[in-house]
């Protein structure tokens, strides 16, 4: 699943993908699941994904989980920092 939403290209897909699904439950826990295993990025693949998964799970809902943003930056020197927030 995470190579769907991964693919699709705008925010409005990504909605429309998501909200055709039957079992929000099922889809939300999915999610989350995903999110754990990408959390810890160690590349911008990774983060790109688990950035597309804050995507998914602020259309379909964080349920229980605290809800959690992907932020980009720049340090004082230039440098890109993110985390989530």
């Amino acid at each position: 699943m995470i190579n769907k939403i991964v693919a699709l290209d705008t925010l409005d897909e990504l909605e429309n993908y998501l909200l055709k699904q039957n079992n929000t439950d099922d889809l939300r826990n999915n999610l989350l699941e995903q999110f754990t295993k990408y959390a810890d990025y160690k590349n911008a693949e990774d983060w790109n994904k688990c950035v597309r998964i804050c995507e998914s799970l602020a259309i379909v809902g964080w349920g229980n989980h605290e809800p959690l943003e992907a932020l980009k930056g720049i340090f004082f020197n230039g440098n890109p920092m993110t985390c989530f927030y």
